[in-house]
């Protein structure tokens, strides 16, 4: 463990989706609380519910975002810290991998091994300058993909297609 972490987790403490189904409907910090070994409460914190002000916040505060599990689809928190530019550490999965090129704009970890995500959490942590151009590149790549001057158009082009189309019935 790392003196100098602390873990901020920001939402509703009831897991609704993102963290594998054996959290589904669960109090997720009474779990962390009741977790052998116990967590350090001082070092955990839960943030709860927070406007879109308040997560920038944290965001822009974080050297590390962890997106553990199996998500489908891709998370928003995922790509609201990589547009933040935080170095982001996901499972390997098909929907992480659409978002993350590993080494280039982030780093994977198998989904099946957590403690290979926890010691590159841990090599992160112990090397953030040299990790920071993956942060960047990230941030780079949610502006240039997923910016709403660059998605605004095409889906109005494509709802024009539609229209058009259901016209011609």
């Amino acid at each position: 463990a790392r003196a100098n972490v602390v873990c901020a987790i920001v939402g509703d403490p009831v897991v609704q989706r993102g963290l594998d189904v054996q959290h589904n409907n669960r109090d997720y910090p009474v779990q962390l609380r009741d977790a052998v070994p116990p967590v350090d409460p001082e070092r955990l914190w839960f943030l709860g519910r927070a406007t879109p002000g308040a997560v920038a916040e944290v965001l822009a505060a974080s050297d590390l975002h962890l997106a553990p599990g199996r998500s489908y689809p891709v998370a928003r928190s995922l790509l609201e810290a990589m547009a933040a530019g935080c170095i982001v550490l996901a499972s390997d999965t098909a929907p992480h991998r659409e978002v993350i090129s590993h080494g280039q704009t982030g780093l994977l970890a198998d989904v099946a091994d957590p403690e290979a995500l926890y010691r590159q959490a841990l090599v992160v942590l112990s090397n953030l300058d040299e990790h920071r151009p993956l942060g960047d590149a990230a941030a780079e790549l949610v502006r240039s993909r997923y910016a709403q001057e660059v998605c605004l158009p095409v889906l109005a082009e494509r709802f024009s297609t539609l229209a058009a189309t259901r016209g011609r019935r």
